[in-house]
């Protein structure tokens, strides 16, 4: 029969949290302190991780000697354990780990910055906004933004960085945030001469509930990038505004199909009558997604006039495009209290 082996390094935690639960805590501690100098990399990762789960920050000192280990498992366990500990002290030594060679131990100190929180981790977290793993800047932006609003003001001082990216993060950033005092310092750079500066100031404006973003965002609607175009409709497209409306429905003249996609589901979303007749326009394009997206506007915008071209659609070869017609006529019908068919029946008795 064969026996299972139990990984040393579980046994060893084992052994010591059932003493700890015993009620021998002080002796469970000491032993795992001692094991931290483990030749045993994955031993040193797991009494690390346990003293975390505990908590006690009389292992305070110890812990952070080890995040200097060679491993980058063990800086791992020791980061999240110094996390979950949440002391300020241990912010300073943690600082350094931000530069550490691993993407992933980068990260979780990120995360640890992130839960102790408090003024002092908001420019180390600022600093890594350009750190060069994506999975680091996007839990740093989430972080800051969480922040709010402590972390504005010295956002906007690094809104001025001279490196592209540690520009377009911060703006991103700052949208996360949502505050209106940044607002004015996000129009300036909508003629960024980075195109990521731009795309991530547009949706960084989008994000903010303030009248003054709707003509920044509108001159947007004309930039030479089309994610910046896509990002201005996206935040149109929730803007309070008859101008943005009008400029939504130019936008269904772009040159890029997904514009024009996007275009079409912020004027659904509108629900603005007075964008029907283009959107019936759009039936007849190319791209299955833009046309998609003007129907199930119409579905919401509509009225008599929508209902002919939809029928038309009703014998489309594109069967997502028969099921999302058939759906918008049910939605005009509703409107006029009918069902779908009376709705057809009247329509194909107009004159």
């Amino acid at each position: 029969m064969n026996t299972i082996t139990i990984p040393r390094h579980q046994a060893i935690t084992k052994k010591i949290m059932e003493k700890y639960e015993s009620g021998k805590r002080a002796e469970a501690i000491n032993e795992l302190l001692y094991n931290l100098r483990d030749k045993d990399f994955r031993v040193r990762a797991a009494c690390a991780e346990v003293l975390g789960n505990i908590g006690d920050l009389r292992t305070i000192e110890p812990l952070t000697e080890l995040l200097n280990d060679d491993y980058s498992e063990v800086r791992i366990a020791t980061v999240q354990a110094l996390g979950k500990i949440g002391d300020a002290k241990v912010i300073e030594p943690l600082k350094r780990l931000l530069n550490d060679e691993h993407g992933e131990v980068r990260l979780v100190t990120v995360k640890a910055l992130s839960k102790i929180g408090g003024e002092k981790v908001i420019q180390p977290l600022i600093k890594t906004l350009d750190d060069k793993d994506s999975r680091v800047q996007t839990t740093a932006i989430e972080s800051l933004g969480r922040m709010r609003p402590k972390a504005v003001n010295p956002l906007l001082k690094t809104l001025e960085s001279e490196d592209e990216y540690t520009r377009a993060y911060t703006a991103k950033a700052l949208g996360e945030i949502g505050d209106p005092k940044a607002v004015e310092a996000l129009i300036k750079l909508v003629d960024d001469p980075s195109n990521i500066v731009r795309v991530n100031v547009v949706e960084a404006l989008g994000r903010i509930d303030d009248p003054r973003v709707v003509e920044p965002l509108i001159k947007a609607l004309n930039d030479e990038e089309v994610e910046v175009r896509i990002n201005a409709v996206k935040a149109l497209k929730v803007a309070k505004s008859d101008k943005a409306t009008q400029n939504l429905v130019d936008a269904l003249d772009d040159p890029d199909s997904r514009v024009r996609m996007w275009s079409a589901d912020a004027l659904g979303y509108k629900a603005d009558s007075s964008a029907m007749g283009p959107l019936i326009n759009l039936l007849k394009d190319s791209d299955p997604r833009v046309r998609e997206n003007a129907v199930k506007a119409l579905g919401k915008t509509g009225d008599y006039e929508a209902v002919q071209p939809l029928m038309e659609l009703l014998r489309d070869k594109d069967e997502r495009i028969k099921e999302f017609a058939d759906k918008s006529l049910a939605m005009i019908a509703k409107k006029y209290g009918l069902s779908k068919d009376e709705l057809i029946r009247r329509q194909g008795a107009r004159p």
